[in-house]
């Protein structure tokens, strides 16, 4: 509930309404948290259960993997916060036009904002297109890598098929 005093502020007001919301979603990203934690670490173990061989063979790509993973997450981040900085850029250039329209069209000034609207549109486009190599590139990146782990155990298979002439992979 949002309680008015003399000192009113909007802010207050929002942030008091949306205090619930912040909770539930620290709440949510804890218990994730969490959950991913113990699915890690359980997995882990029951790969060295199974076979500790193939799990050292496969933790050698996983360095590989969680470099791909960072750096798709911190290209895909920075995507989203440029694109959201300028198309609020565009929307401000909206509102204030829409928010005095009378004057805009006293003044005949329908084509500088439009002008306006262009150019932060354009750069708000050019913008995101500039991280399309990145983005390709981390999606690469995590492909190669899974990739390159899938290459490391049929290698790995193959050697002991070769060494022990055993059809066995989990020995």
């Amino acid at each position: 509930m949002c309680l008015i005093t003399e000192n009113f502020l909007p802010i207050d007001c929002s942030c008091n309404l949306n205090l619930v919301f912040y909770t539930r979603g620290i709440g949510c990203k804890l218990g994730e948290g969490v959950q991913f934690t113990c699915t890690l670490l359980g997995g882990v173990v029951y790969a060295f259960y199974v076979s500790w061989r193939v799990s050292l063979v496969i933790l050698i790509a996983a360095p590989l993997m969680t470099a791909a993973a960072i750096f798709m997450m911190t290209v895909t981040t920075k995507h989203t916060e440029r694109t959201s900085k300028n198309y609020a850029a565009t929307g401000g250039i909206v509102y204030s036009s829409i928010s005095s329209i009378r004057t805009v069209f006293a003044l005949n000034a329908p084509g500088i904002i439009i002008e306006k609207f262009n150019a932060a549109t354009k750069k708000a486009y050019e913008s995101a297109i500039r991280f399309n190599a990145l983005v390709g590139l981390g999606t690469g990146s995590m492909m190669g890598s899974f990739l390159v782990s899938y290459i490391i155990v049929v290698s790995k298979n193959k050697y002991v098929i070769r060494t022990f002439g055993s059809p066995s992979f989990f020995t």
